[in-house]
């Protein structure tokens, strides 16, 4: 079992990276950018975003984040019975994988959401 556990850190480590990285480039460095540069930007971030895997890469660190996190949290809690839930490090990778499953779920809701809209107009903004 314990290359099975190295193998899925590797996964979950690397996808979170990924997934988080790519998520804080595009927040805080791409769509200020997106919103200076006028059409310009707009005709990047819609080749970006559509014509481009950039979306598809973003989800899949993230549902490889969280599968492996969760086979790892399952192996470390002998499959959600174990006393080691109520321990430190158990309650602290529940939260941890509270706040993946909300960041993951948020992005899904606002792609879901912006289909179709014109989101660079204000980088800041939502257009609901």
């Amino acid at each position: 079992m314990y290359p099975l556990v190295i193998i899925l850190r590797v996964i979950h480590i690397m996808g979170g990276v990924f997934w988080v990285g790519g998520a804080l480039a595009l927040n805080f460095f791409f769509a200020p950018t997106i919103g200076a540069t006028g059409d310009a930007g707009k005709q990047f971030a819609g080749y970006l975003l559509s014509k481009t895997r950039f979306t598809a890469a973003i989800t899949g660190g993230a549902i490889a984040t969280v599968i492996a996190g969760f086979l790892l949290y399952g192996i470390d809690s002998n499959w959600f019975s174990s006393v080691w839930q109520s321990s430190g490090p158990g309650i602290g990778f529940s939260i941890g994988a509270l706040f993946a499953l909300i960041g993951h779920g948020h992005y899904e809701w606002e792609q879901q959401s912006s289909h179709g809209q014109d989101r660079c107009s204000n980088p800041g903004e939502t257009n609901r």
